[in-house]
């Protein structure tokens, strides 16, 4: 046998077979590290990252992939991310991102994002807000769950998939704008956001899911467009609404106030009438007068803190109101 000069006998190979074994064992070790190191270079092959002094973190590339919770390439440093831009090209933000970057206030996202990964901003404390381009059109299951400090959303209506529990525990949430091109609202989508104000569901929804507004205690006002009313995927006991006041005011379409006050779920409610007219003529005290019947905007989607604006048009659940 010959393996250069070491082995030139059966003796020889005898006595030198410990270090045969060992040579092979570190062989093999060397080539599992090289091979998970070309894996994960091939995993993160298609963006780069540069974290700033300042705290601003920049990627760039095409194909963000899904991460485990360990795998995120900037995880170590998450603690000092306080700004996110991602840069035209990158396709897709992936699962689990941005977890945990608690210190996270802002993050521009590109035209280029076609969707958001789940649990990519979960526990995003310090997030206030979010500008979801219109070229998103999926955002997976708890993408903004736990984002305490996040207070309005406005999803596109290139939007076609919501993930459960999307916005779950968002307890600063006080507006959120449901687009429609969503034909359900999944489980737990707003459960826990107690800030919650008013909720308006477009007319394109025909199913709502388990727990969708538990304990979504300061609801004030639910406009709801669909003409037939959306039906409740349940598993045993009912708590969609568990904890919401049922004698606030429903808005539904004028000729579906009778099937909503008969449907399951929506007949719990007490005050079920029908959605004000697009333009309704109002005088300034009457307005001022009615606070809680849903939040105030103005015609660029700004939300009126104080709720008592002076004369001109506003909107009210998703109607111009002209005050006079």
């Amino acid at each position: 046998m010959v393996f250069g000069d070491t082995f030139k006998e059966d003796e020889d190979f005898g006595r030198s077979a410990p270090f045969f074994h060992l040579f092979h064992t570190m062989k093999k070790i060397l080539t599992l590290i090289l091979f998970f190191l070309i894996a994960f270079n091939a995993i993160h092959a298609n963006i780069t990252y540069n974290l700033s002094d300042d705290g601003t973190l920049t990627i760039s590339g095409t194909d963000m992939p899904n991460y485990s919770y360990s795998e995120v390439p900037w995880y170590s440093q998450k603690d000092k991310i306080k700004k996110i831009i991602i840069k035209n090209g990158v396709t897709n933000i992936g699962g689990y991102a941005f977890e945990y970057c608690s210190g996270l206030t802002s993050i521009t996202i590109p035209n280029s994002v076609m969707s958001i990964g789940e649990y990519a901003f979960d526990n995003c404390s310090g997030l206030t807000s979010v500008n979801i381009p219109n070229s998103v059109m999926s955002i997976g299951k708890g993408a903004f769950c736990s984002c305490y400090g996040l207070i309005s959303v406005i999803i596109p209506n290139s939007v076609t998939s919501i993930g459960e529990g999307v916005f779950h525990s968002c307890k600063n949430l006080t507006s959120v704008t449901i687009p429609n091109s969503v034909t359900s609202i999944k489980e737990e989508t707003f459960e826990g956001c107690s800030g919650l104000k008013s909720v308006i569901i477009p007319n394109s929804v025909t199913s709502i899911e388990n727990e969708v507004f538990k304990s979504c205690s300061s609801l004030k006002s639910i406009t709801c467009e669909a003409n037939t009313p959306p039906s409740f995927l349940l598993e045993n006991e009912s708590q969609v609404f568990y904890n919401v006041d049922r004698s606030i005011p429903v808005y539904v379409p004028a000729n579906s106030v009778d099937q909503y006050k008969a449907a399951d779920e929506w007949k719990e409610f007490t005050n079920i009438q029908a959605i004000p007219d697009v333009n309704t003529l109002i005088d300034e005290k009457s307005f001022n007068a009615n606070p809680s019947s849903g939040l105030v905007y103005d015609l660029n989607g700004k939300v009126i803190n104080d709720n008592t604006p002076k004369f001109g048009i506003y909107i009210r659940n998703g109607k111009k109101v002209v005050i006079k």
